[in-house]
């Protein structure tokens, strides 16, 4: 039984689907163990066909940026037999197209990748920097590294490190999930696939998005977000009163209730609690369009006419905000102010420096009704959903993305300059030809995180400036959170809106009228900081042989400054050297945690690992 992996893919999942794919869980598929790269040569090692028992000293889980460096760093240890496994989460729709991606976001629509602007474009070394360098030969001219990229220059970029590697690739499609873990006490011996595939390992690595193999084998992971009072973060918890909110507002009142006072879509009644209190949310998803202007655009494809956001009520709140006669100024976010409103769409750099046409659409239309889907796509639900329930939230995206398009391109409410604006762009019919050049992974910007005998907080870039033989790499962006939650509040002195104060609104307002409102938004500077070892260690008591690079030990306002793609980079290849060297000195070395940091440092040192901040002392 196969699944097809070849043409667009659909815009919606069928009954018949679900059924397929049900039968496919329940069955094994039997797949391919190998793929080509673009251009037509062999992508990493093959390996078995699926279906049988496979062997390596190391194994990764998951064909992230953090997975692929993982498994290039460990392979690059003399002796080390590697294998990466392709499991995506979710995967793009039923077909196999989406869920043999690799490369993750940074591959999957990610094209201006997120650096700090200050130091740390300098500060991103081993085979982060190797991967941006080689990104900048492809430029010509662009003086290395390069972070700003096409989905399909990063793609061969990371295709062309596999095929120089001795890395194992194992496809499978959603096959490739995992089922269930074998462990003898601390030590995990072996995983199984949905697909019946038994992959047995010395040491592995989880490289996913969604932490499944770390809770599969029973490492402590978290859901949502922690009161301020649990590791005194003052970003914690719940941020209705917090003006970094203000970029993702309307900035004026849009009334929440329809003229029957029943609440309109995309908003929910309002968290209840107080500001800094804890809850189960987690910051808003997206997918990130590679979309263009130019001659190689592609028509935007319609929204299925069954989907929810489809009713024409959906994007009555959009409506509403384009009748206020000063729109432009009140709505739009900062720098896109003016008529011609250049940043509606074209909000990045350009992806390639030659052509210009290209752009990575992350947050662009109004600040308060953009592509992330802050309410009534079911994020929260995500992390922990099985495959089903994760399909349906990744196409619940798509739909809501879809729609929203719609929207602004054709809707008579929206302002002309706005509709033909949209209409000029499309998606890139050069990028993601085997899903209809719609991206192939969803931006789930923050899942599990996983809770080591140490957690990386708000606080820890200050306590950890320099550590010396305890750093893996060097971080610097931003804690960055997107908003949780968009709900109604009936006054001001409504108690499931406290903390709620718009400041567009005048006395009197804010007290006795309805207003819409978005929290969550999290955006506070740090400074160049290094990344400690233990980020991607779990509890000594429950795990020896599993390091975790994509969903690592942090608070929620902690890991929203790690979860950025080149530090995942950065924590994945200390993760598979790490598991390396564990194998390699198993006899004295027990468990993951006791691997020898001296050496850890000098095997990242001689990889070209920046391990220090400039104001630090050199190792």
């Amino acid at each position: 039984f196969t699944i097809s992996r070849g043409g667009p893919e659909r815009p919606r999942m069928r009954a018949r689907d679900r059924a397929i794919l049900a039968l496919v869980v329940a069955l094994g598929v039997s797949t391919s163990s190998s793929r080509t790269s673009r251009d037509g040569s062999m992508l990493g090692q093959p390996s078995p066909d699926l279906g049988t028992a496979l062997r390596f000293d190391v194994a990764v889980y998951g064909a992230t940026s953090g997975g692929i460096t993982a498994a290039l760093a460990a392979s690059r240890q003399p002796g080390v037999r590697v294998g990466l496994i392709v499991a995506n989460g979710g995967g793009c729709g039923p077909s196999d197209a989406g869920a043999n991606h690799i490369g993750g976001m940074t591959t999957g629509g990610l094209g201006k990748t997120d650096i700090g602007t200050g130091e740390q474009v300098h500060l991103v070394g081993g085979l982060a920097g190797e991967f941006y360098s080689r990104v900048a030969s492809r430029y010509g001219g662009t003086a290395p590294p390069h972070y700003n990229h096409e989905p399909h220059v990063a793609m061969e970029e990371f295709e062309g490190m596999l095929n120089e590697s001795t890395v194992h690739m194992i496809w499978g499609g959603h096959g490739a999930n995992i089922k269930s873990v074998s462990k003898r006490g601390r030590a995990i011996t072996s995983i199984t696939l949905m697909d019946g595939t038994v992959v047995t390992a010395s040491a592995f690595v989880d490289a996913g998005y969604e932490g499944d193999l770390l809770a599969a084998a029973g490492g402590s992971f978290t859901v949502g977000r922690e009161a301020m009072s649990k590791y005194n973060e003052s970003k914690a918890g719940r941020r209705p009163d917090d003006s970094s909110n203000n970029g993702y507002e309307f900035k004026m009142r849009v009334d929440p209730y329809n003229s029957a006072g029943n609440l309109l879509p995309l908003l929910e009644i309002g968290g209840v609690g107080l500001p800094g209190q804890s809850d189960g949310k987690v910051q808003s998803y997206n997918y990130r369009l590679c979309a263009t202007s130019g001659s190689e655009r592609a028509p935007f494809p319609e929204p299925d006419p069954a989907s929810r956001f489809a009713a024409s009520d959906t994007w009555e709140l959009g409506r509403r905000a384009f009748a206020d006669p000063d729109w432009v100024t009140r709505i739009s976010r900062g720098g896109c102010a003016g008529v011609d409103f250049p940043c509606f769409t074209a909000e990045s750099p350009p992806l390639n420096p030659t052509t210009g046409h290209k752009r990575d659409w992350n947050n662009p239309f109004l600040s308060a009704l953009n592509t992330d889907c802050v309410t009534g796509c079911n994020q929260t639900g995500y992390p922990t959903a099985d495959l089903a329930g994760r399909l349906r939230i990744w196409e619940d995206h798509r739909q809501y993305y879809l729609s929203l398009l719609q929207f602004y391109g054709t809707d008579p409410a929206v302002p002309e300059t706005v509709r033909l604006r949209v209409a000029a762009w499309g998606l890139c019919s050069d990028e993601f030809n085997s899903t209809g050049h719609w991206p192939p992974q969803l931006y789930t910007r923050e899942t599990r995180r996983m809770i080591g005998d140490r957690v990386f907080t708000q606080n820890t870039p200050l306590e950890t400036k320099c550590v010396g033989n305890h750093s893996i790499g060097v971080g610097e962006y931003t804690f960055d959170s997107h908003p949780a939650q968009r709900y109604a509040c009936r006054n001001g002195s409504d108690p499931r809106c406290s903390g709620a104060a718009p400041p567009w609104l005048a006395p009197g307002e804010i007290e006795n009228r309805s207003f819409a409102w978005s929290e969550g938004n999290v955006q506070q500077s740090v400074g160049p900081y290094t990344i400690p070892y233990w980020v991607m260690m779990p509890k000594r008591q429950e795990l020896s042989n599993l390091l975790v690079a994509a969903t690592p030990s942090g608070s929620h306002v902690g890991f929203s400054s790690l979860r950025m793609e080149p530090q995942f980079m950065i924590i994945g290849h200390a993760a598979g050297v790490a598991a390396a060297l564990f194998v390699q000195n198993h006899t004295t070395e027990k468990a993951v945690q006791d691997v020898d940091l001296d050496t850890l440092t000098a095997a990242l040192l001689q990889e070209k690992q920046i391990l220090q901040p400039p104001d630090c002392p050199k190792i």
